[in-house]
């Protein structure tokens, strides 16, 4: 009799040590994986705006009234398809910040995912614009109203953003 309540005190003793185990691993998973939503969250917070930064770039040149009638001389085409990468990159953009927002707001996993989603897709945009952009640059003239100076000054700053841009897309 002593015999079979030791053995029962040991499978409870064993049980309850099973629970405190689990209930632990369970716990550093639950950390693990809030400190993986908190990354995620932040890094979406954080290249967003570089996406914003570079669409307004685009927006500066594309609306530069003494740059309109120098720039993608070389290839009239791509003015109309930097135009149209921008058209898409900054709705894009839209739908990444309103996910970021519900994100942020109720954290759950297909929130998160869902806006990891959105944010990778605005930055591809933005960068197919930045880059598409450069090129309009690249086919672009000089003269009295748009001088060399203004025109590297808009490719040094391309070229930055399409940087950031690419480093954002990484570190989503």
């Amino acid at each position: 009799k002593d015999t079979v309540q030791e053995d029962i005190r040991q499978v409870e003793k064993n049980l309850n040590d099973f629970y405190l185990t689990a209930g632990d691993t369970v716990t550093s998973e639950q950390r693990a994986l809030e400190n993986y939503k908190a990354v995620a969250l932040t890094a979406m917070a954080a290249k967003i705006p570089v996406a914003l930064n570079g669409l307004d770039n685009i927006n500066t040149i594309l609306t530069d009234n003494d740059a309109e009638n120098y720039l993608s001389v070389g290839d009239i085409s791509l003015i109309g398809i930097t135009k149209n990468d921008y058209n898409q990159a900054l709705p894009s953009l839209t739908l990444a910040q309103a996910g970021l927002a519900a994100a942020e707001s109720v954290q759950t996993n297909e929130n998160i995912t869902k806006a990891l989603a959105e944010t990778l897709s605005a930055l591809n945009k933005t960068f197919s614009a930045l880059k598409d952009c450069y090129s309009m640059l690249e086919a672009s003239l000089v003269g009295s109203g748009f001088t060399q100076a203004e025109l590297d000054i808009y490719k040094t700053n391309i070229s930055a953003q399409q940087t950031a841009v690419s480093t954002g897309i990484t570190s989503v």
